[in-house]
């Protein structure tokens, strides 16, 4: 049933789980339908004993695939304080490095450890989506936890943008350099959110740093591993 309605594969394991306890329902069921002579004895005998072995073992089934689960899950951090509005730059570079500053600041990071890798990204490609948003990204040594932080310009910046657009807003997103998965599930919740035309241009207009936090919260609370923390 999990599957025929296209559940996240994530959740199918603690969905089968959720439908197996109910044991004394189940022995109530199977001897109202022995009583009416609709099962044997033989039937109704196997009904009670896989209704307490399922019982028995529901506990220690649910604790190991919760401890496992979370496994495979990784912390976000986005508060609505790591959204910064009004940033004067006057140009990508100074960006770059007052966004480096900042993170190496929140995150206890050595500042030239972040900036370089940062600007490498850049380098190898814009992260530049059109539409006056950018998406810098990098995967940092020694972090713990990702993080996602924005940056409302004052004035648009040259960013080798697609649609030859000044960017405005940035959104830089910071992972550990041991879960790359974690990097392509921010990147995609966040571009899935940013994607659609209205919602960008809203964004980009806005100097309202709870609502900017708000929508973008919105795309990360819809990754299926991201576990966010506010």
């Amino acid at each position: 049933g999990a599957r025929w309605s296209k559940q996240h594969k994530s959740n199918l394991r603690m969905i089968s789980i959720a439908h197996t306890p109910g044991g004394e329902m189940h022995i109530v069921v199977g001897m109202l339908a022995f009583s009416g002579g609709l099962i044997t004895e033989k039937i109704l005998v196997s009904i009670i004993a896989s209704s307490l072995i399922s019982t028995i073992i529901f506990g220690p089934w649910l604790s190991f695939t919760v401890k496992k689960l979370r496994k495979h899950l990784f912390d976000v951090i986005f508060r609505e304080n790591d959204v910064f509005i009004d940033v004067e730059a006057g140009s990508q570079e100074e960006m770059l490095q007052f966004m480096s500053s900042t993170v190496a600041q929140r995150s206890k990071l050595n500042f030239e450890q972040v900036y370089q890798e940062v600007k490498l990204r850049e380098e190898q490609m814009s992260t530049a989506m059109g539409r006056s948003i950018a998406i810098p990204h990098a995967r940092i040594e020694g972090l713990k936890s990702s993080h996602v932080f924005v940056f409302h310009c004052r004035h648009g910046l040259e960013w080798d943008s697609p649609d030859g657009s000044l960017v405005r807003l940035i959104v830089l997103v910071i992972t550990p350099k041991d879960s790359p998965n974690a990097q392509l599930q921010i990147l995609q919740s966040m571009a899935d959110t940013l994607r659609d035309r209205q919602t960008a241009q809203s964004l980009v207009s806005s100097r309202d740093s709870r609502y900017i936090w708000a929508s973008l919260k919105l795309g990360i609370d819809e990754c299926q591993e991201c576990n966010l923390r506010e």
